[in-house]
Formats: structure tokens, C-alpha cells, sequence
């Protein structure tokens, strides 16, 4: 990997790249690869946080990233539309079983209670 020795240029990287990518500065002091909730040392200025990423991060802030992404909102929508037909169906679904009831129970009261026993 080819040295940096400005740590604009390092910090610029790490902020485009975040921990994917591995800067060290020509004394290789500086290794990104430090954990998400390890504190900042004082000793080492060059030290950074880990960021979290679209990739497998279980944050939150991760999560909302992801479903703000524009194709992402929209299969999103689109899948609350086919749950919301699919639950109308199921409604409409009850209501003919409940009018099959009803109509079963006039014919021969209390088969369906027999049946269900």
C-alpha cells in the first residue's frame, strides 16, 4: 500500500472509505481497523472511530440509511401495498366463512359445534 504523510489526505480517505480502508501514514502509526465502541485514546491524536456501514451493521443508524436509499423506499412501499391487498383478502376470506357459518348453522343447528369436538 503507498504511504500518506498528509493527514488531510488521510482523513478525507477515511471519511469516503470509512473502515474498509486501511490508511497508514509514512511512520505507520496510523491502522483504521479500531472497534466501533472503542473510546478515542488520548495519547494518539490519529486514532479514529470505526464508522458503521450499509454492509451487515446492525445499527439503527445503519438500518435507516438503508431505507432511505431511493429503490430500496420504493420496493419498500410496494411490499406495504401487497401486505395491505393480502390482509383485505384475508378479511374478505372471514367474512365468506362467517356467511358459510351462519348459513350451516340455520340448516342443522349445532353441526358446526359437532364437527369442531
Amino acid at each position: 500500500m503507498s504511504e500518506v504523510s498528509n493527514p488531510e489526505v488521510i482523513d478525507e480517505v477515511m471519511q469516503k472509505h470509512g473502515d474498509i480502508c486501511e490508511v497508514q501514514s509514512k511512520n505507520n502509526v496510523r491502522n483504521e481497523f479500531t472497534s466501533d465502541y472503542e473510546d478515542e485514546k488520548p495519547g494518539n491524536k490519529r486514532t479514529r472511530k470505526r464508522r458503521a456501514t450499509n454492509y451487515g451493521s446492525t445499527s439503527s443508524e445503519a438500518t435507516s440509511r438503508r431505507w432511505t436509499n431511493r429503490s430500496t423506499q420504493a420496493e419498500f412501499e410496494n411490499l406495504k401495498a401487497r401486505v395491505k391487498a393480502l390482509e383485505d383478502k384475508i378479511q374478505s376470506m372471514e367474512t365468506k366463512l362467517q356467511i358459510i357459518e351462519d348459513v350451516v348453522e340455520k340448516i342443522a343447528p349445532g353441526s358446526i359445534q359437532s364437527v369442531i369436538q
